[in-house]
């Protein structure tokens, strides 16, 4: 395990504590009773840093397979396949759902245009960091008796990483369309008003966090960088599923569709 930054501090991990349930798995350098078990002991050990205190941010960098073809045969050295990338895929999928939970909740970020992706990290990195830091004022009156200090430094931790006892909610794709039907007029505006032919589909695909936040939205058929889908990843970004009593939902990645009209 590589070092973790003290309080304060700051480290970027390229990996990180993921390559079991990745290259490991993809790579068949670990049986799937290995890999399997990594899930909980991987959400365990990011609940512990944000018990700490430590603002975990984490991005997936999604590159297409053609221009992950492109740039293996720009290479002095070509190690691509499409087998190999199809089943990384497929890992990284199952990885994204089981572990973006509440406290480190994953980003994907459309990377084939390497300049794009590089601001959209920084974006999200500083609005975390502003809302993870933000001072929170208590209300009037409030008590603070007993409640327990942060850790210094030097102190030990005892980490709580008893499950939730809320279970969390599976949301269907009828509730995904719920949530974003309002948003059809919008996009197909987006659009028309970059001369894309009416009746054409503009996909997105979606990964749903534990909270009920649209994380992440990426294209699955037009560049990140496309007039039309800058738009309308605007208009989803933000976006939350909200159900009375429920606060909690079950991670998963939906593909959806605005039609231009």
């Amino acid at each position: 395990m590589r070092r973790l930054p003290g309080r304060g501090y700051a480290a970027i991990f390229d990996g990180s504590w993921y390559e079991r349930v990745l290259a490991d798995r993809v790579d068949g350098e670990c049986t799937p009773a290995e890999w399997g078990r990594s899930y909980r002991e991987l959400d365990q050990f990011e609940r512990q840093l944000t018990d700490f205190g430590a603002i975990v941010v984490k991005f997936w960098l999604h590159v297409g397979a053609d221009e992950q073809a492109r740039r293996a045969n720009a290479s002095d050295t070509p190690v691509w396949s499409a087998a190999r990338c199809a089943r990384y895929e497929e890992a990284a999928e199952e990885m994204l759902l089981k572990t973006s939970t509440l406290g480190a909740p994953w980003t994907i970020v459309e990377a084939n245009d390497a300049a794009w992706a590089e601001i959209r990290v920084l974006d999200v990195t500083a609005a975390a960091l502003a809302r993870e830091l933000a001072p929170v004022a208590e209300p009037p009156g409030k008590k603070t008796e007993g409640k327990k200090p942060a850790p210094t430094p030097d102190e030990p931790v005892n980490y709580d990483i008893e499950d939730d006892p809320q279970a969390p909610t599976e949301v269907s794709e009828a509730q995904i369309d719920d949530l974003l039907r309002p948003l059809r007029p919008a996009a197909a505006e987006c659009g028309k008003m970059h001369g894309v032919p009416l009746g054409t589909d503009i996909g997105v695909k979606m990964l749903l966090a534990p909270d009920g936040r649209l994380t992440s939205v990426r294209p699955t058929d037009r560049p990140a960088e496309d007039p039309t889908v800058q738009c309308i990843l605007g208009l989803v970004k933000g976006v939350r599923l909200e159900r009375a009593g429920q606060t909690r939902f079950t991670s998963a990645l939906f593909d959806y569709s605005f039609k231009i009209y």
